[in-house]
């Protein structure tokens, strides 16, 4: 489990998904309780951009062969990051992490743990 030293929301984003490059994440989207989805990304690999309205923009994908997912996310708007994993669950997850906008975006990642079934 990961803490990130930064407190900017959008600094704390990049951290933590530095930290878990290479694992596989299971990301979650729920816009306002009226739209989600759910998709994996194996083998995670991260590219951050600076832009010119002072806003960063971070993408995950996967570096597998083959179509994979990809997520895109611009860290202007973002709200916070808030830990929703502790320790004493024994399940089948390393980590995970709620990231929410201000305009009522949620995004789960969860960190999968491979050893676990």
């Amino acid at each position: 489990m990961f803490m990130p030293t930064t407190t900017e929301p959008s600094d704390q984003l990049v951290e933590i998904l530095n930290f878990y490059k290479g694992e596989t994440l299971l990301v979650s989207i729920e816009i306002k309780d009226d739209i989600s989805t759910e998709f994996v990304i194996p083998k995670m690999i991260l590219d951050t951009h600076e832009n010119k309205e002072f806003s960063t923009t971070v993408e995950m994908q996967s570096d597998s062969l083959g179509k994979q997912p990809s997520l895109r996310l611009k860290t202007n708007r973002l709200m916070n990051i808030k830990r929703v994993f502790y320790k004493e669950e024994i399940i089948w997850r390393k980590d995970a992490f709620e990231i929410k906008y201000q305009d009522g975006i949620v995004i789960t990642v969860n960190v999968l743990d491979g050893n676990k079934k």
